[in-house]
């Protein structure tokens, strides 16, 4: 191994680390202890246990604003037996005690230091139980957390929360060159980092350590995450599940069991496999899975549309909003808009922007000009669908002023005002015969779902969409809810140019065939279904 090489390479490393270090802290005045921080000095650098703050460091309680801690994982790097060589060469010929090997003091799982499991989690509480003394209440401590063991990351969040914390959100962040492997496998955890916020309460609850039911703990666990796929609307990968850690503690809390868990989410979700449960295959642009994801058995369709259509059309909105925005403008507007469960992860946003905008040479976001000229578009294609209906012979409906209608035949008042809000819909007597949705970007799912508003009858159901739009509708049938819906409702597609040729074509015509006119719609690609499990588990 070339050892000068990977020296010199490590203190330049540390040089620009310096410089940069400088730069950002320019008025540098180090304290000897935390008293000299209450008088003129800026920096307080201490090297000492974690399970005495207050003693050995001298650090008065409720006086932190905030921490950010990275805690050992377990035994995963044994980081003081790693470290002897350096610490004997800091501690120097004087022998400074700041580097004087402690093993009694490490929080580690080691069977040389005869400490297991039960001793790496006391260690790891009594930690967390003095720095819940020394910050200020209303604060924040953000744990981040790297680890392959259900069983390690339970510790961790049960250490924290039994020491006062308020467990409030958990942030996942996709190493920088994420895998197909790392986003999408079903068990375990996902590979990256969580960055796990806690909050101090005003009032320290008073909580128990104590066992619980395991059928009972397990039950809650499945619905919670059932109902967590059900707000989602759409398959979930395991990343995402973990992620929803705050609204399962909740649901455990709620129902007086909080941490004593018997089995990790991964074991209990591999038990509901194939009765709950069902993993669903993810594809790539070129149709080759590349992974799976969680969905619930047994449901054909949720009147939710999934969280994905809902992010973008959020994210198309903000960017209609404001005509150029920064990628942390829209991070605001969707973690504002869609809380804990319902957080996607920032790989997912970024995609949605390079989808439907275009960076500006400052880096900034623009609409794409494509995107906006079919949005202008939306209204002249619900025009020239009423104009065709009337040719044809039906009364029409459409979501423009001089085409609304109040009454429709054989519809239930509680569905009539989902029905107005239908681009176009056609009837004739007693009953409607044809519906169509003009989608230009994302509503797919949510026209469906405003179609589900007509009674079950003979209707035909058009998606009008542009042609740019047609390998997006059919990854969206792809998902195994909306593909069920498609496929019982025989839903159809028409492209924009395609309805704007016969419109030109019958322009002048005073009556227009209905049969003609629906031989330019198309059925759409329908991906067969691929629901397996796997035959190997590991965590």
């Amino acid at each position: 191994m070339p050892a000068w090489f990977y020296f010199k390479e490590r203190f330049n490393h540390i040089l620009e680390g310096k410089k940069e270090t400088n730069s950002v802290i320019k008025n540098y005045k180090p304290a000897r202890n935390f008293d000299d921080l209450k008088k003129d000095k800026n920096i307080l650098i201490l090297t000492q246990s974690a399970l005495n703050l207050r003693d050995k460091a001298k650090i008065p309680d409720g006086q932190i604003n905030y921490v950010f801690t990275d805690p050992p994982y377990g035994g995963s790097i044994q980081y003081l037996e790693l470290s002897t060589l350096w610490l004997a060469w800091l501690r120097g010929e004087k022998g400074d005690p700041r580097f004087d090997v402690n093993f009694e003091q490490e929080i580690t799982m080691n069977d040389s230091q005869d400490k297991d499991f039960d001793t790496y989690h006391r260690m790891l509480r009594n930690s967390f139980e003095e720095i819940f003394e020394v910050l200020e209440s209303g604060k924040w401590l953000t744990v981040t957390f790297h680890n392959t063991k259900v069983r390690i990351f339970n510790s961790i969040v049960k250490a924290i929360v039994l020491s006062g914390f308020d467990l409030e959100k958990i942030i996942y962040q996709p190493p920088a060159r994420p895998s197909a492997k790392g986003l999408f496998q079903p068990y375990g955890s996902a590979v990256g980092d969580y960055y796990i916020r806690f909050r101090k309460p005003e009032k320290k609850a008073e909580l128990s350590d104590s066992e619980i039911d395991k059928v009972r703990y397990e039950r809650i666990v499945v619905d919670t995450v059932k109902n967590i796929i059900a707000e989602r609307g759409e398959p979930t990968t395991y990343s995402i599940v973990i992620n929803s850690y705050p609204t399962i503690y909740d649901a455990l809390k709620r129902n007086g069991y909080l941490f004593s868990a018997p089995e990790g989410i991964s074991e209990i979700l591999k038990k509901h496999l194939d009765k709950e449960f069902v993993l669903v295959d993810v594809k790539d642009k070129e149709g080759k899975i590349v992974g799976k994801k969680w969905w619930l058995k047994g449901v054909y369709f949720l009147d939710r549309t999934p969280l994905s259509e809902r992010v973008e059309q959020t994210t198309i909105n903000v960017l209609n909003r404001q005509f150029t925005i920064t990628f942390d403008d829209v991070l605001e507007e969707i973690f504002t808009c869609f809380p804990n469960a319902l957080t996607p992860n920032t790989q997912s946003i970024k995609e949605v922007l390079e989808r439907y905008a275009k960076k500006t040479k400052d880096g900034k976001w623009t609409l794409e000009p494509n995107v906006r000229r079919r949005e202008r578009e939306h209204d002249a294609i619900v025009e020239m669908l009423a104009l065709i209906g009337k040719k044809a012979g039906f009364d029409v409906h459409a979501d423009l002023r001089k085409w609304r209608k109040d009454v429709f035949p054989n519809v239930p008042l509680d569905n009539v005002k989902g029905i107005k809000e239908i681009d176009v819909v056609w009837f004739i007597k007693d009953k409607i015969t044809h519906e169509f949705e003009v989608e230009n970007t994302t509503g797919i799912w949510s026209a469906i779902i405003r179609g589900s508003n007509i009674p079950d009858g003979e209707v035909k159901r058009f998606i009008v969409i542009p042609e740019e739009r047609q390998g997006t509708f059919n990854n969206k049938i792809s998902v195994p809810a909306l593909r069920e819906r498609v496929q019982k409702e025989n839903w159809k597609f028409i492209l924009y140019d395609n309805l704007k040729t016969f419109f030109h074509d019958t322009k002048r015509k005073r009556k227009i065939n209905v049969e003609e006119f629906e031989k330019i719609s198309q059925k759409p690609q329908m991906p067969k279904k691929t629901v397996e499990t796997l035959e190997i588990f590991t965590d």
